[in-house]
């Protein structure tokens, strides 16, 4: 038997359950998300992504003029294909025409766009692969040389005005997207750049490069602190995490920041780090020492990181190597927490917790 569509079944399921909102139309779909028109003639993203929408709730406060304004954003259970239920992100956002230009009209600037950029990296070796990461790099630095380089470039070009529009618009979205958050990532395909009614090009789709929580989590960031949301789908299969994880960015080497997962250990009198971890990130050995576990007493390295949380927020973590955790990288002890505000309280299925740095 065929399944039914996951964009119908979708549409069907949000206008029963959202009643502030109503879908008339599909737009757009594909395996993880679909794009709807809404009755008022704005625009419905229902994803699974929660990069896209984690990113979404900071960016629905600013407004930028090559970048598709956000209206509401809200998360929700609807069904599957197979008669389950999953999360599910909604983000609404003003409706953009993507057939202003020929779909080639736009590859070919988006293909300038990338590579007078590739060109300009390699000249000064920094380029690597895949291109589209070192030119987001080359933005969150604000690389103002390669800005202005790209925007003479593009203008004296020679492609038509409608091409050379589009890639002034790329430039334009990356830089205050970047400044923004340099952890930010535009997806560059030409169903994420459309026009608006008053003539404007503008791009939609926009996201952090990694987040590291599946969609049972949910992420709030102020300056000074992160509130993380863990409230799973209760079923018969379900087994509860009970782990305080967070994301976490890592420079690994001069500035080429990846993301991990660090888990919070109220019990731990000072952070953590697995052996792999240790070696993979070419952490500094301060010394040998003993740590006890549940096996015994093992013999460890003392040594520190350079993390930055998902607010920003940048410190040193001090403790000690430590055996395989699963997916987590950093246990993070009192030697943050005693010198910060935790909270932590039970919520729905799960439980939310947050950090307040001082």
């Amino acid at each position: 038997m065929r399944l039914k569509d996951i964009n119908i079944i979708w549409m069907d399921a949000f206008n029963e359950r959202c009643p502030n909102y109503h879908i008339t139309s599909v737009l757009l779909h594909d395996y993880c998300s679909c794009v709807y028109l809404l009755e008022d003639n704005r625009e419905l993203r229902i994803t699974v992504n929660p990069h896209m929408y984690n990113f979404t709730k900071i960016l629905k406060t600013k407004q930028y003029k090559h970048v598709a304004k956000i209206y509401d954003c809200f998360k929700m259970v609807l069904p599957t294909q197979y008669e389950d239920e999953q999360n599910v992100f909604c983000i609404i956002t003003e409706r953009l025409d993507r057939n202003f230009q020929p779909r080639a009209t736009i590859q070919s600037a988006i293909n300038l766009f990338r590579n007078l950029w590739s060109d300009y990296l390699k000249i000064n070796h920094r380029l690597g692969m895949p291109a589209d990461v070192s030119i987001e790099k080359a933005y969150a630095e604000k690389d103002s040389l390669g800005r202005r380089y790209i925007l003479d470039r593009i203008r004296t070009s020679g492609h038509s005005q409608e091409v050379t529009d589009i890639a002034i618009a790329l430039n334009d979205a990356y830089r205050k997207i970047k400044v923004l958050d340099p952890h930010s990532s535009i997806y560059l395909f030409t169903d994420n750049i459309g026009m608006t009614n008053d003539s404007i090009i503008k791009i939609c789709n926009v996201g952090y490069d990694c987040i590291g929580l599946d969609d049972n989590y949910e992420i709030d960031t102020t300056s000074n602190s992160v509130t993380i949301t863990y409230n799973p789908i209760i079923n018969e299969d379900f087994v509860r995490d009970n782990r305080m994880l967070i994301p976490l960015k890592v420079n690994f080497d001069k500035g080429s920041f990846l993301p991990v997962l660090g888990q919070i250990d109220t019990g731990a009198t000072s952070s953590g780090f697995t052996v792999d971890f240790f070696e993979r990130a070419s952490l500094r050995n301060l010394g040998p020492t003993k740590i006890s576990g549940a096996t015994g007493t093992m013999d460890a390295y003392n040594t520190m990181c350079d993390v930055t949380f998902p607010n920003g927020y940048k410190t040193t973590l001090h403790g000690s190597t430590m055996g395989k955790l699963d997916d987590v990288s950093i246990l993070i002890g009192m030697d943050l927490l005693a010198n910060c505000k935790f909270q932590s309280e039970l919520y729905k299925n799960g439980f939310r917790y947050k950090l307040t740095f001082n």
